[in-house]
């Protein structure tokens, strides 16, 4: 997505130098053990804390493998949270429904024209929300819907809000 808010910049840049061989600083490109490697030294803290890994965006999903694999190495002492905007497929959220401890979802609005003139996308939250609810336990799923000046206002929050009350049962 080429959302107008985006807080991570960095997922919208190339990730190569202009020789497209040299990574640009501050990238890394790492194995799900590598991964683990560097952040095994807070295993103490997230077992004492019952806290874990938040894998965010850019969007997680598309590397739903990479996900899975971690998990197998914290196995289930460490909690795995996902921060998505679920522009996947239902095949992706079922692969991860059994790794992934808490869902939050950002579905920037209901609207399709909303979404679309935000995120450049053809919106497809709606079939997502229903593979979610279907495939995940509600008390693992935090729906969020963000304030977008100049795109959506109170009277879109408050009637997304009630759709996803009524449709899929999230509160």
């Amino acid at each position: 997505l080429q959302c107008k808010y985006c807080l991570n910049r960095k997922c919208h840049e190339p990730i190569y130098e202009t020789d497209g061989k040299t990574l640009r600083r501050g990238i890394m490109i790492l194995t799900p053990q590598e991964l683990y490697d560097m952040v095994k030294i807070d295993n103490i803290y997230f077992q004492s804390t019952g806290g874990g890994i938040c894998f965010g965006g850019g969007e997680p999903t598309l590397y739903e493998d990479f996900i899975i694999e971690f998990k197998k190495l914290c196995g289930d002492k460490w909690k795995i949270t996902l921060e998505t905007c679920l522009h996947c497929s239902y095949y992706t959220i079922r692969k991860l429904s059994s790794v992934v401890d808490h869902w939050i979802v950002d579905i920037k609005s209901l609207n399709p024209f909303i979404y679309q003139k935000y995120t450049g996308v053809m919106s497809g939250v709606l079939q997502h929300l229903h593979s979610l609810r279907d495939l995940v336990p509600q008390d693992k799923v935090t729906i969020q819907i963000p304030r977008i000046p100049d795109y959506n206002n109170d009277e879109n929050l408050d009637n997304d809000i009630e759709k996803i009350k009524q449709r899929f049962g999230f509160t």
